[in-house]
């Protein structure tokens, strides 16, 4: 590879690096669609999975590094292209379905296919920067850098795309984008051939972009609703962040907590689902508000029965079933923050909800509920926190694996502190048995209380439920006797079942929609009596424990150290409590297995060589280096989710941010003497822990301000710990290419298969012990990997 070619290698580097990262985060948008996650940290483990195969093959086929380079990097990123729309095609035709791995033994088959083959493409894109890696080691500083930069910038254009494409089209982009590494590439033999080749696949691919169709799991919402004879798609619409679909359809009744007891008329709904998920309901409005008395026998009413509610925010009132609520009972201002745009374009575009979003007493805020709430100064009477998932989706755990910064301690203490004087915070949920989302959110409530200084929590709490729903009323001055006594009025009328008022008897609880023992009530008083609460968040079969800003994983109620109890309970079956805790064990026993497979066993069998100890401890500083990097980068894109309100915008900015500097680092390392790795191994730690607090910080300070804001002070936060992290693995490389040649495939696989585990690794650790515990690991992975540097080198 002579020198006039370099800039054409490093420019089409830069280019397949791009197209793989386009993928990856394509990938979490196939997910969430298709599935009930966007599970970026099995589509991190996916891509590393076939980037270290890569280094495993090239390893062995050591041929291809002597030969013509040139030409097979063309073609390589020619079947790249190819493999991004087969694989894409292939996996939609697998019935791969996580949530039911537990019971249905050949979904773990599927679930290796769906590995194998997404894994394809980071594979060949792999065998690209390998190839170049390995003709020129002595600039892997250059070659890291515009394979980094490149990864970065394809995670900024995503975004841009993501704007303006459905996922279909984008898949098709990101092809195209290898296509023209293809073309870019140098090459002598066969060019023109290659040429030729580069059109005749972009004309297949603009051929079968109509068979990309994102296929849904038969169990979301939209493809039930959508079984209904006679049922349509009346409106789609595609944001970077979600596909959002109005639906007609006979199977549409979204009215959640309506009392039995109502036997009026009901409006014709039109269903509205988020990515084919959490299913909502636009309802038809003529504006005469008389038609809306089905209203007062929902349980979202009871705010307004209790004094007058002037001022109401609406959290993701999504349909405008809450608004039509506060028009009803006659609010003046009421502001609607609605964090999806798509949704409140679809609602307000269609001829149903009578204008309800450009109704003069309704203010509408797109944004994310958490970023309006940090920098509003009004105060509210009435803080409705709506429904935003269906009850299947909620007793079965299918949103166990999301990150839900609504449902945290921080949020409601920034609810409680924006209430008025006799404002209150009201939250309805789907009610599930044994009890698990009810103590959750009682958990919440009393600990956001108890910080703010209040003593008994209980006088400031009113809690009711229905056979599906519970609803809990929260202030900041203690319920009165009146209103005690009107919660009583309202729920009796209704039937719905009082389970805690301050001066709540038994006799009152368990009455309408009875049970064998009135469970609910008397979780709730245990939750309320510190002693109590202790036993119940140790003993209880399910975490019901408050999800926080550390641990926001608010539907994850699965414990590790309560499988056989649990296990016993359920008559020896998984199937009713399966949830996302689970699953990411069986996502990361498949990763082991697949790295044993395709990286680790290879490199055994065809490279039968003993190394001696010191040369083991370089192999497991490369391991330690790739699992600090991935336990940061992880553990920064789930915590940055809150900051820049959607897991799209973070998976982007975080990447784009870590890569580019990270890919500077490198290239910045490529001057320094490898004697200086090991004081920026001992820096890497303190600045990890540092972090730490500064993001608390930063998060308070700039929560408020705008996405464009946010995103470039996310930016320029990640930037110096992103150049610094960049540094160890190149400095490492030439370390080892001066102690043993072959230790430099071995480190290369090492580092990549500790890639390959350690997203899931994180991914678990965080939904059991939050994002603290894995960037803590992170920093204790760097400090091991300087002692072994030190012992290696020594």
């Amino acid at each position: 590879m002579d020198e006039e070619s370099l800039p054409r290698v490093y420019v089409g580097v830069m280019l397949v690096s791009a197209s793989a990262l386009m993928l990856q985060i394509t990938l979490t948008r196939v997910f969430s669609i298709t599935q009930y996650h966007h599970f970026a940290f099995m589509v991190v483990s996916i891509a590393f999975l076939g980037f270290a195969a890569s280094g495993t093959f090239l390893s062995i086929k050591s041929s291809l590094i002597e030969e013509e380079t040139g030409r097979y990097l063309a073609e390589l990123s020619m079947l790249y292209s190819a493999s991004v729309i087969l694989s894409f095609i292939l996996t939609q035709e697998i019935p791969f379905d996580p949530y039911m791995v537990v019971w249905d033994r050949n979904q773990l088959v599927n679930l290796m296919l769906y590995y194998m083959l997404l894994a394809v493409p980071f594979f060949i894109s792999g065998l690209v920067v390998g190839l170049v890696i390995a003709r020129i080691p002595r600039r892997v500083g250059e070659v890291y850098f515009y394979n980094m930069a490149g990864s970065g910038l394809g995670s900024i254009v995503v975004v841009y795309l993501a704007f303006h494409l459905a996922i279909d089209d984008l898949t098709v982009v990101v092809s195209l984008t290898g296509l023209l590494a293809a073309l870019v590439f140098p090459g002598k033999k066969g060019w023109n051939r290659i040429r030729v080749a580069a059109v005749l696949l972009l004309i297949t691919l603009l051929l079968v972009q109509p068979f990309l169709e994102v296929k849904i799991s038969p169990y979301k919402s939209l493809s039930r609703l959508l079984s209904i004879p006679g049922a349509k798609i009346i409106g789609t619409e595609w944001n970077p962040h979600s596909r959002v679909d109005l639906i007609e359809s006979r199977g549409v009744r979204y009215l959640p907590g309506l009392s039995l007891v109502y036997a009026g008329a009901i409006p014709k709904q039109y269903g509205l689902t988020l990515d084919g998920g959490s299913p909502n309901a636009v309802t038809f409005y003529d504006g005469n508000i008389s038609h809306l008395e089905y209203l007062s026998y929902m349980p979202s009413s009871l705010g307004y029965v209790l004094g007058e509610r002037d001022r109401v925010l609406l959290i993701n009132p999504r349909g405008g079933l809450g608004v039509l609520t506060a028009l009803y009972h006659n609010s003046s201002l009421i502001k609607a923050v609605e964090s999806n745009p798509s949704v409140i374009k679809l609602t307000a575009e269609s001829n149903i909800s009578g204008g309800i979003y450009h109704h003069e007493r309704v203010d509408v805020e797109v944004e994310n509920a958490r970023s309006f709430i940090k920098r509003s100064p009004q105060k509210y009477d009435l803080i409705v926190l709506s429904v935003t998932n269906d009850v299947l989706s909620s007793s079965t755990g299918l949103y166990s694996l999301s990150e839900d910064y609504l449902h945290t301690v921080q949020a409601f203490k920034d609810y409680i502190n924006h209430l008025s004087g006799d404002g209150i915070l009201l939250v309805t949920r789907w009610l599930q048995y044994p009890p698990r989302e009810l103590p959750r959110t009682v958990s919440i409530a009393v600990t956001a209380l108890e910080s703010d200084g209040v003593e008994t929590p209980g006088n400031h709490m009113a809690l009711l439920r229905g056979y599906s729903f519970f609803t809990l009323l929260v202030k900041k001055k203690p319920f009165t006797s009146e209103e005690a006594d009107a919660v009583r009025e309202f729920a009796s009328k209704r039937f719905f079942d009082v389970v805690h008022l301050p001066d709540v008897s038994l006799k009152e609880v368990n009455r309408f929609n009875r049970l064998p023992k009135p469970v609910y009530h008397e979780i709730t008083e245990s939750i309320l009596e510190k002693e109590e609460r202790k036993r119940i968040y140790s003993e209880y079969l399910f975490d019901v424990s408050p999800s926080t800003d550390d641990k926001p994983f608010y539907s994850s109620f699965f414990r590790l150290d309560k499988i056989l109890p649990l296990y016993r309970s359920m008559g020896e079956k998984w199937e009713p409590f399966f949830e996302g805790g689970f699953l990411s064990l069986f996502v990361l026993l498949q990763g082991s297995i697949l790295t044993l497979l395709l990286v680790l066993m290879p490199q055994l069998y065809y490279r039968r060589i003993t190394l001696q100890v010191d040369k083991k401890a370089m192999i497991l500083y490369f391991f330690l280096t790739g699992l600090g990097y991935m336990f940061m980068e992880i553990s920064l894109i789930q915590r940055f989710i809150l900051f820049l309100g959607q897991p799209f915008y973070s998976i982007s900015f975080i990447a784009a941010s870590l890569l580019i500097s990270s890919g500077l680092g490198s290239l910045f390392s490529s001057r320094l003497d490898t004697k200086k790795l090991g004081i920026i191994l001992f820096i890497i730690p303190f600045l990890l822990l540092t972090y730490l607090g500064v993001l608390s910080m930063v998060f308070n300070a700039f929560l408020g301000d705008t996405l464009l804001t946010r995103a470039v002070i996310s930016f320029i936060l990640l930037f110096p710990l992103g150049f610094v992290l960049g540094m160890p693995f190149p400095l490492a490389v030439r370390i080892a290419d001066r102690i043993n040649k072959r230790l430099v495939p071995w480190g290369w696989c090492s580092n990549l298969s500790a890639s390959v585990l350690s997203p899931v690794l994180a991914a678990t650790i965080a939904l059991y012990w939050g994002f603290t515990s894995v960037f803590v690991l992170a920093a204790i992975s760097y400090l091991a990997c300087l002692l072994l540097v030190r012992y290696s080198v020594s």
